[in-house]
């Protein structure tokens, strides 16, 4: 993702443990809140959020790093971007295939995602489309 054209972002690198997901999930719902989404856009960016950065902690080795980079772009809808890598050794398995109520889960709360592993990566991703009211919440956008 190139952070250039993809309007706001934020990043996390935190430790690949499931203690930290929940961390996760706020700093990705909170940049599309602050954008102004609508509750349903929100839940479901939480849940696949999760979703897709289990996958990636539940292959990952003690001493992993789970990098997430979050955007939002100023378009309408706008479009929600999360990339999240596992930074260091992984366990054994198949990392870049996700379970059946995974992907059921995933297709259900984004409109594209994806899962790939390779020697020198092992990534997830999805996007969703959120609508922003023109006016976010107290009338004005944060940067504004």
């Amino acid at each position: 993702m190139d952070q250039a054209d993809s309007g706001e972002y934020v990043r996390l690198d935190v430790p690949a443990t499931t203690e930290q997901l929940r961390l996760v999930r706020l700093v990705v719902v909170g940049l599309a809140t602050s954008h102004g989404a609508d509750v349903d856009d929100l839940e479901d960016l939480r849940i696949a959020t999760g979703e897709i950065c289990a996958h990636l902690v539940t292959h990952a080795a003690a001493d992993a790093r789970l990098a997430v980079v979050a955007s939002i772009d100023d378009a309408e809808p706008s479009l929600v971007r999360v990339r999240a890598t596992i930074e260091g050794a992984t366990t054994p398995g198949s990392i870049d295939v996700l379970d059946e109520l995974s992907e059921m889960v995933l297709a259900t709360t984004t409109r594209s995602f994806g899962v790939e592993a390779s020697e020198q990566s092992n990534l997830a991703w999805f996007e969703r489309a959120v609508h922003v009211p023109s006016e976010p919440l107290g009338g004005r956008r944060p940067d504004a």
